[in-house]
Formats: C-alpha cells, sequence, structure tokens
C-alpha cells in the first residue's frame, strides 16, 4: 500500500470514530442504581462464575481485609466474543480508538515497548499476555495506570469454572511506575441476544493494609463504578459497527 493510500485509510478511521462520539447515545448516571452486592473475596473468585445470582450486582462494598469490591454489569447485544478479543488487542494501539471508548474520561493509550511486534500485526494474532497504559480519569483522579493482561488461569480462575460459554478479559492494575493494586476481571456470558458482562474489581487487593487504607477510598470506589458503568455500556452501542469496518 503506497504512503497516499495509507493517509487516506487513517483519515477514514478517524472520521468515522469521530462521528461515533459525536452522535454517541446519552448514557446517564442516573440511570445508574447502585446498591447492595455479594461480598466476594478476590480468593473466592470461581462463585462469580459458578453462579448466575452475581450477574445483576451493581455497587461496591469494603470487605473486612479493607479492600473495595466493585461489582458492575452490562448487556451488550449483538457483541461477540471476537469482537472483543480484537478489540482489547486493536484498541490500545491508537489513543483516538481508545478516547472513542470512553471520550470523557479516556485521555490516551500506550503499550509496553517491547510489546510493539504483538500490537502492529497486520491481523488479530490471538490472545499473549500484554501491559498497557491508559490515560484516564476515574472518580475524579486522573492517572497514568498499567494493566497487565493475563490469561484467566493465570489470574487464578479454577479450570472447572472455565468453558467455552465465557470469555473473561483479566487484569493486574496499578500506577505506572509505582505499584499494583487493583485485581480486575471482566466475565463475558453468552445470551440469545449477545453478551452479559460481569465485571469486578478487587481495588487494594494487591496492597500492604497501610498502603490500602491511604489510597484506596470509598470515593475512589464509587468513581470505578460509574466509570464501568459507563464505558461498558458505550462500547455495546459502538464495538459491532468498529468491528465491521475495521477487523477484516
Amino acid at each position: 500500500m503506497d504512503r497516499g493510500a495509507i493517509l487516506v485509510t487513517m483519515n477514514n478511521e478517524e472520521e468515522f470514530l469521530s462521528q461515533l462520539v459525536i452522535n454517541r447515545p446519552d448514557i446517564s448516571f442516573a440511570e445508574m442504581k447502585l446498591g447492595p452486592i455479594r461480598k466476594t473475596d478476590f480468593s473466592n473468585k470461581d462463585e462469580i462464575i459458578a453462579s448466575s445470582e452475581f450477574d445483576f450486582d451493581m455497587g461496591y462494598q469494603r470487605l473486612e481485609n479493607g479492600t473495595y469490591l466493585v461489582s458492575m454489569y452490562c448487556p451488550m447485544k449483538e457483541v461477540t466474543f471476537d469482537m472483543l478479543e480484537w478489540w482489547f488487542w486493536w484498541h490500545p494501539q491508537k489513543s483516538q480508538r481508545y478516547m472513542t471508548w470512553f471520550p470523557d474520561a479516556h485521555k490516551g493509550i500506550s503499550y509496553k515497548k517491547k510489546e510493539k511486534s504483538y500490537f502492529q500485526k497486520e491481523k488479530y494474532p490471538g490472545f499473549q499476555d500484554n501491559t498497557q497504559y491508559p490515560r484516564e480519569t476515574i472518580g475524579g483522579q486522573r492517572s497514568t495506570l498499567r494493566i497487565h493482561f493475563l490469561t484467566p488461569k493465570e489470574f487464578g480462575f479454577s479450570d472447572s469454572s472455565l468453558s467455552d460459554t465465557k470469555l473473561i478479559v483479566c487484569g493486574r492494575v496499578g500506577i505506572k511506575g509505582f505499584l499494583t493494586h487493583t485485581e480486575m476481571a471482566h466475565i463475558f456470558k453468552k445470551k440469545e441476544d449477545g453478551l452479559l458482562l460481569v465485571s469486578r474489581f478487587w481495588m487494594g487487593e494487591d496492597l500492604i493494609k497501610p498502603l490500602r487504607k491511604a489510597l484506596i477510598r470509598e470515593t475512589l470506589a464509587k468513581g470505578m463504578a460509574e466509570h464501568c458503568y459507563y464505558e461498558y455500556r458505550n462500547l455495546a452501542n459502538i464495538l459491532p459497527s468498529i468491528y465491521k469496518k475495521f477487523a477484516f
């Protein structure tokens, strides 16, 4: 492909994503009904997969060890596993893609330099462990994060809990150049009309108690719930058209 064709392709992508932002649906936090959630320690995370009773928890709760558990769900009609696996490889390649996901809170993204060959392949090569550096605002706090994505087995889900009817996106979240503080799991379950996302964040799980108390506050947990509520509802709206336009 010559340079002119590359520029036309890039411009078409930029225009397409810009239109998605302009025409995005109104997703109101006022519709987010936070309530009591089931307290699930990180060590008992298999329970979230095994039982549908956990599927519609929406809120946050301080656990006995001082961590905050954030629970969220999102219906994702017409979204497939293939779309999501491709998306988590495709969007870190350019900040505009990441910003389109949540225009008010996503400020940019990059990835670990030594993983350049993985992210610059022409087609999605399948999952491999990788580290991304999103710049975003959560609970009014702007940070450059480090998210190390790994397999569900490496994350600690048991073999017996895994099946072909689920896709699990797992990550260990921290502040870039500093420390890891949160364990994150997005569990996508097959439904007749698409997928149901069941998300969990164990905020402070990877910190010693004094740091946990100092860094992980209720306002941050509430902000994480709001952030997850919006970004995945927006992704459910935009991903099918993005995938159709750019994945093939």
